[in-house]
């Protein structure tokens, strides 16, 4: 079956219980971007049946398929099978990369195939359909994620399949027999030739087979990342009950999990808690908790670092020792088959070599990540056994066992972050299906109604609390222990897996508001008046009695929720524009004033979360939000406590009393003077309402709302005065195009408040490496620690040498008798220096295994220490910063820098540039060594070299901007995220979901999009290299049949052996190279903060004395201050004094003014 779904992209893949049959490195910043909206590529999941769910994935087996792509569309869909093995449709754009650079607008739109809506719906598919079978018990995430990726998995095994045995042939069938010709005198050239074509021939096919499930394999984990996660937001977004810090810090450890692995659980402590000092850093800074969080962070970093140095030690003797596990492994091999009475040619020695050297040491580098070193050397030498050909054929198999457990230990781990999201997914939710009143004229009614809290879901409880209470057998539980357990459990007693029973928080209720009523709800704190709005909106449980609203809800917290964008968009949340509507907002909102000391009126950029807002501003936006939705039924959680009063009045009269007159409104406040005017007022305590009437019948009852109006008294109960154009609040209605002068549309929108991301263009400077090099200790350290490498890749280089020069020695000229014919011996056990031979290669296993250590040793302390300076250096710099520096930069910016990047610099860049260092100096030795043995082969090297650099010059360019975008379109989605859980009532009550999925969607889509491609050209330059090295092998091979009789066969040997070194390795190394750098793009953005961030201290504020402080006085004289120097002032010629003891109030024109000078006040903003 065939849908048309655009006109690039044909068929959409079928059966949920079947995927598709159809890739790695750093961060950093981008040029300056052109604006651009993301045009997203979706399709919706149709389920197909028999071969036609294989249609689109058969079409992709065509070797060359020859059809126009779309500029803007990526061009996998469409490519043939060896465009899509070799990543050909990628290279127009790695080209334009090298040429000018990528940006934005360069990115084509991704495939609606690897979309998240196309795949969360075949996800959610299955994971109902799991459900529907085994119930919520016995569901499984993981079964449903297995039928989601189960064919490609198959299809993946099979092809890894043909390439591991192609790889098998090679050393052990065309390489044993090339070197046994070169030892026999008389073989023939032809003979010679056919081999070394077959050698080249069969490494290609490898190669091939080994790309296309790789490829096949990433792909298939980019459609499961987008599904799981797209799922995930989906059912976060569903869920009634939700702790907001909660969700950001499971936003940010579920995205990141996605994005990296985290290294111990000190990790996300530290980020939690860094998370939550940036949330409240203005009450942080306001009570000068500078230097006890910081000390908690400190605290909390050692702890992280020591696990880490441990993890490490270990990880770096691994990786030192993976390359040399091969080499020790034939050692051993060789002296224990010489031991044995055998003897040793070079066709053996060195075809085994090349297969320990390439089989093994792949499967040695995948078990160091998961394994000690310890269990590594015993793995390597418990393949070693005797020689002969049957044996290897064993340890082969044994490869792939081990292979096979690493993919089994890799599915456990990802098995625990799957029923850590299947918790989520199982948490239920409360059904919106609110019946109508019986009585068409009731808005709302409740009649003998309790309400509880839905289960809540707190995402890092299982963890934290298995790891403070399970204690391994034997151990016992500390009271500490438990004491912290009940702590949080008390904190979490929402949560459903400690909550026995569902306890009301609203009980026995009777509540009924007619259409067009307003009614006033007021009661002491914690009585339950917020309950009971969210009750009305239905986002709590009914447990008994009846509850139905009739009518669309509009919703006003009492802490007013902003979203990152402009003010006209927080208005219009969504919605179209209409200027007559939106005016009389603003006018009713009393916004008018609050525009046109904006630089930019209703378009300027208000700041994440509206951190440059004051509390009023925020409220009264809020306000204007609810309006602007125009809905049947208004609940306002206290909107009019964060403004003046003659403010208030002006909203009250004009908001509530004129716009809203017709509309049914639930009012929660404590202001007297506004309770008096509503139609009906309720007084709620613990929960139960218990007294209901007007204000006039409530003050004769002369029961707890009296106490409550004498408590507040007699002065709140008067209206507030007419308020007259000079306070500042314009009374005039604007006209629906609105005033020249104040028109939006026409007024420059001036500078935003948060600044753009720092962009650097082009390569990293060199300064970045060096101020990295001087955070390890310097550069005589590092000289020191290349050297340690040198000596530890040498040490394995000298092994090989020595044994070429063994077998070359043979029989040291000693003479035996065969068929009474005195002969040369070539047994190297008649060679009179046997023992010498002997001892020095075995020594050899001692020295490497020592240089091992050391290089792990010195190489994990310079990483440790780099770290962990810039670490420290980031967080003072930042904590010490002033406001100005977090209102400019979004929370969801400076959590990306303290969690991906500073685990980057923690977890990824050490391993990464240890590799690289240790490669390069296998690569250059085995090179060197080739060159020796065959020195025409130089002649060879410079037309490859040649087209390596030409291909490696293209792909840097182009990795590092495709990085550059993967990470700059990672930040908005962690933004979202948390701009999310801080809304979500607010998204829920305005019946929002559906767009902030989408929303969601297209962020996510872009990011996808931008992590494929990159992924993708890091496969385009490594399959094209691996070219290059098939090349150099068999370049090799036929001099080896050239200088036959010219060169001995144990030094042919090791040069073949050694041209496999180059095609193991020559295609990582280079993608090291980029990694690398594209790492360090992470030490060059911490670095830019760390240079950027202004320090209060560096500020031109007026210095106290050391006798500070002798009395409580506040001096302003002539203050000026704005929010950055090139933004007009927001106080100007500020000058009064407060008196020791005195005790004043503010009031300014703008509310904006007094909060900016209360901010002055505590040293947020310095004078200017």
């Amino acid at each position: 079956m065939t849908k048309d779904m655009s006109p690039e992209i044909v068929d959409c893949e079928g059966d949920p219980d079947d995927g598709f049959l159809d890739v790695d490195l750093g961060d950093g910043y981008l040029p300056p971007q052109t604006p651009r909206t993301y045009f997203r590529s979706s399709a919706p999941y149709i389920a197909d049946q028999g071969m036609e769910r294989y249609n689109q994935a058969l079409r992709s087996l065509i070797p060359v398929r020859r059809k126009v792509i779309k500029k803007d569309a990526i061009g996998v869909d469409q490519a043939g099978l060896f465009s899509f093995i070799f990543s050909s449709w990628i290279s127009k754009l790695m080209y334009k990369a090298h040429r000018k650079g990528l940006v934005s607008t360069d990115i084509p739109r991704g495939s609606p195939f690897d979309s998240c809506d196309y795949n969360v719906q075949r996800l959610e598919m299955l994971w109902q359909e799991e459900i529907r079978n085994f119930g919520p018990s016995g569901a499984s995430l993981s079964r449903a994620v297995w039928r989601f990726v189960k064919t490609r998995i198959i299809v993946d095994w099979l092809i890894f399949t043909i390439s591991s045995v192609l790889g098998f042939l090679t050393p052990m069938i065309f390489m044993r027999k090339l070197l046994e010709v070169l030892e026999d005198s008389n073989s023939t050239l032809e003979t010679g030739f056919i081999l070394a074509f077959s050698l080249g021939l069969c490494e290609f096919l490898r190669l091939l087979f080994f790309t296309w499930r790789f490829v096949l394999s990433f792909r298939t984990a980019v459609r499961l990342r987008v599904a799981c996660l797209a799922l995930m937001y989906k059912k976060i977004v569903r869920l009634n009950s939700f702790d907001e810090n909660s969700m950001g810090q499971y936003a940010i450890s579920c995205l990141c999990s996605a994005l990296r692995r985290k290294t111990v659980q000190a990790s996300d402590q530290r980020i939690n808690l860094t998370n939550e000092i940036l949330t409240y850093i203005k009450t942080i800074k306001m009570n000068a908790w500078e230097g006890a969080f910081k000390d908690q962070i400190n605290c909390i970093r050692s702890e992280e670092q020591s696990y880490i140095q441990k993890t490490s030690y270990l990880s770096s003797f691994g990786s030192s020792l993976a390359p040399t596990v091969p080499i020790i492994s034939a050692i051993v091999s060789f002296l224990s088959h010489l031991a044995s009475g055998n003897t040793l040619s070079a066709a053996q020695a060195f075809s085994v070599q090349a297969v320990y050297s390439n089989s093994v040491r792949d499967v040695v580098r995948s078990i160091q990540m998961s394994l000690t070193a310890f269990h590594e050397a015993r793995i390597g030498f418990k393949r070693i056994q005797a020689f002969p050909f049957v044996t290897i054929m064993v340890e082969q198999a044994r490869n792939y066992v081990n292979v096979t457990q690493i993919a089994l230990s890799n599915y456990i781990e990802a098995n625990v972050g799957l029923i850590r999201m299947q918790k989520c997914l199982l948490v239920e939710e409360i059904p919106q299906r609110i019946q109508r009143p019986i009585d068409r004229s009731q808005a709302i009614s409740i009649g003998g109604a309790s309400f509880c809290r839905s289960p809540s879901w707190h995402p890092l409880l299982s963890e934290g609390h298995r790891n403070k209470t399970d204690k391994k057998p034997g151990e016992h539980l500390k009271k500490s222990d438990l004491e912290a357990a009940s702590d949080e459990r008390e904190k979490l007693n929402g949560n459903v897996t400690f909550q026995s029973e569902l306890k009301p928080v609203l009980s026995s209720l009777n509540l009924s508001a007619t259409k067009g009523q307003m009614v006033g709800i007021c009661g002491p704190v914690g009585s339950g008046k917020s309950s009971l709005l969210q009750a009305i909106l239905g986002q709590m449980r009914l447990i008994d009695g009846q509850f139905a609203r009739d009518g669309s809800c509009a919703y006003v917290s009492q802490n007013a929720w902003i979203i990152n964008g402009t003010l006209r968009e927080n208005i219009l949340f969504g919605e179209p524009f209409v200027s007559t509507r939106y005016y009389t907002v603003i006018n009713s909102c009393a916004l008018n004033e609050d525009l046109n000391q904006f630089p930019g009126g209703d378009l300027t950029e208000i700041g994440e979360r509206g951190i440059n807002l004051s509390g009023g501003q925020k409220q009264r936006i809020a306000l204007a939000r609810a309006l602007y939705a125009s809905r049947d039924i208004y609940l306002v959680d206290d909107p009019l406590s964060a403004v003046d009063i003659n403010v208030a009045t002006h909203i009250f009269e004009n908001y509530f009393k004129k716009e809203l007159r017709e509309k049914t409104v639930v009012l929660v406040s404590h202001q007297v003077q506004h309770l008096s005017q509503c139609d009906d007022v309720y007084f709620l305590k613990e929960g139960c309402i218990i007294e209901h009437g007007t204000h006039e019948e409530l003050l004769k009852l002369d029961k707890e709302y009296a106490a409550m109006v004498k408590q507040v008294g007699p002065a709140c109960q008067t209206s507030a005065p007419t308020i007259l154009n000079e306070n500042g609040i314009a009374l005039k209605t604007s006209n629906g195009e609105g005033d020249e002068k104040t028109d939006p549309e026409k007024r420059n929108v001036g500078e935003s408040l948060v600044v753009a991301e720092p962009s650097n263009l082009g390569s990293l400077k060199i300064d970045t490496y060096c101020q990295y090099i001087a955070a390890g200790g310097g550069h005589f350290v590092i000289f020191l620690v290349l050297c340690v490498f040198l000596a530890n890749i040498g040490s394995t280089a000298f092994s090989s040498w020595w044994l070429a020069s063994w077998i070359n020695s043979g029989g040291g000229n000693t003479t035996i008798l065969v068929n009474e014919k005195q002969v040369l011996s070539t047994n190297l056990g008649d060679n009179p220096h046997y023992e010498y031979y002997q001892t020095v290669y075995a020594s050899s296993i001692g020295l490497i295994i020592l240089t091992c250590g050391l290089r792990c040793l010195v190489f994990t302390k310079v990483t440790l220490r780099a770290s962990s300076t810039l670490h420290n250096n980031l967080f003072q710099k930042i904590i010490s910063s002033t406001m100005l520096f977090f209102e400019s930069n979004p929370i969801g910016r400076l959590q990306n820098i303290f969690s991906r990047d500073m685990d980057e610099v923690d977890s990824r860049l050490p391993p990464t540039v240890e590799n690289l260092i240790s490669n390069f100096w296998i690569l250059s030795l085995s090179i060197l060594i080739i060159c020796i043995v065959f020195p025409w082969f130089f002649v060879a090297l410079i037309p490859l070299s040649m087209v390596y650099y030409f291909m490696s010059r293209i792909f840097r360019k182009a990795i590092r901007d495709l990085k550059r975008l993967e990470n700059t379109t990672r930040s908005p989605v962690f933004s979202n995220l948390l701009e999310t859980a801080q809304g979500l009532n607010t998204i829920r009550a305005f019946n929002k979901e559906t767009e902030y999925i989408q929303k969601f969607f297209q962020l996510f889509d872009e990011n996808t999009t931008c992590n494929y491609l990159w992924n993708v050209g890091m496969r385009w330059l490594a399959v094209r290299i691996n070219l290059l090295a098939v090349l150099s092998v068999t370049t090799v091979a036929f001099l080896a049949v050239i200088l036959h009789g010219h060169v001995a066969p144990a030094m042919a040997g090791l040069a073949l052996s050694y041209s496999w070194h180059i095609s193991g390795i020559l295609q990582y190394t280079t993608r090291l190279f980029s990694e690398t750098e594209v790492r360090f793009i992470s030490v060059e953005r911490i670095l830019t903060y760390i240079e950027n961030a202004v320090s209060e201290g560096k500020q031109s504020c007026s210095k106290t004395s050391l006798l500070w402080p002798s009395q409580g006085r506040i001096t302003f004289e002539n203050v000026n201050m704005a929010y950055r120097q090139s933004m007009a002032n927001t106080l100007c010629d500020v000058s009064f004094s407060v008196l020791p003891g005195e005790k004043i109030g503010k009031h300014m024109k703008i509310m904006k003014s007094s909060t900016f000078a209360f901010r002055a006040q505590h040293v947020f903003q310095c004078p200017l």
